[in-house]
């Protein structure tokens, strides 16, 4: 087992809580001039999963033929995790925050092009102390949490005594761009979105900003306001499946004296221990995900 000594305390940065009040206080623009009802736009934001191409299903009706829509997405995780195996170690205490500027624009009224451009930032954050008083509270584990050391950053990688990838500064910049393409089918008073999507390597992975490679997802989304309809809820269900791209080895995964996507192998599957060592999770090919959910509709 290896010990790690956290970094000093990190503060958000001005222009980071500049932008993210800007986004809280900003309505989405619809040229249409129609409220909409949607889903939350959020993706698995853990540090060594959202730098792939893992697809956000989306409910949202698309935007009308000839109309722009723009909207600006901001979510904010914080992580804390130190996972032991018998020759590996990895452990994160951050925030993580996604400001994304999305573009849409209806080629047809059943067919859409978007474009999302993210901005990432890995920090010390501000959620520390609330999310401990809050499992305080009501007598939730801390999972190694300690007051005395909120609001610090630190992400590591450990391997056979070694530690090949290691942030202790806080990291921002520009993320991997996403090319969207999504097609709405009616179905029995029902809707089926298909999307595909292509995640470009922007961004800079040394800052886990980006996974350094072309990622492609194709997803199905079935959309059900009707059969709960009398208790104003909308049922939603999707499935998608990611295909990674190879890597290329100039990346900083290739320090790692593995093949390409080697590193995430460990990370990117079951964070336990187990999931570790298995290394089998992220080889370039197919990954299959699952979601769903439902929500209520308003008036």
């Amino acid at each position: 087992m290896w010990a790690y000594t956290k970094a000093k305390e990190q503060q958000m940065n001005r222009p980071l809580l500049i932008f993210v009040l800007a986004t809280l206080l900003s309505a989405p623009y619809n040229s249409s001039g129609a409220a909409e009802i949607r889903t939350f736009h959020n993706i698995n934001q853990l540090p060594f999963k959202q730098i792939f191409g893992l697809p956000s299903l989306d409910n949202s009706p698309l935007t009308e033929a000839g109309r722009w829509r723009v909207s600006l997405v901001a979510n904010i995780s914080n992580s804390y995790s130190n996972a032991i195996s018998a020759n590996e170690q990895l452990a994160t205490d951050c925030e993580i925050f996604r400001g994304s500027l999305i573009i849409n624009y209806g080629l047809r009224d059943n067919l859409q092009l978007s474009f999302e451009v993210p901005y990432i930032s890995h920090n010390g954050g501000f959620l520390d102390d609330f999310i401990y008083d809050w499992h305080d509270f009501f007598n939730l584990s801390q999972n190694g949490r300690i007051k005395e050391e909120s609001n610090v950053f630190y992400i590591a990688y450990l391997s056979g005594g070694t530690t090949p990838f290691k942030l202790s500064d806080s990291q921002n910049g520009l993320g991997d761009i996403r090319i969207n393409g999504a097609y709405n089918r009616p179905w029995q008073d029902r809707a089926l979105i298909f999307s595909a999507e292509l995640k470009l390597p922007t961004g800079d992975y040394d800052r886990l900003a980006g996974s350094g490679g072309y990622d492609f997802s194709l997803g199905l989304m079935l959309n059900d306001p009707y059969s709960l309809r009398k208790y104003r809820f909308t049922m939603y269900a999707g499935l998608a499946g990611i295909f990674q791209g190879i890597h290329p080895p100039h990346t900083g995964r290739a320090r790692l004296g593995a093949r390409p996507g080697d590193k995430q192998q460990s990370l990117e599957g079951d964070p336990s221990p187990a999931g570790m060592g298995s290394r089998r999770f992220c080889q370039p090919g197919m990954v299959q995900l699952l979601g769903h959910g439902c929500r209520i509709r308003g008036r």
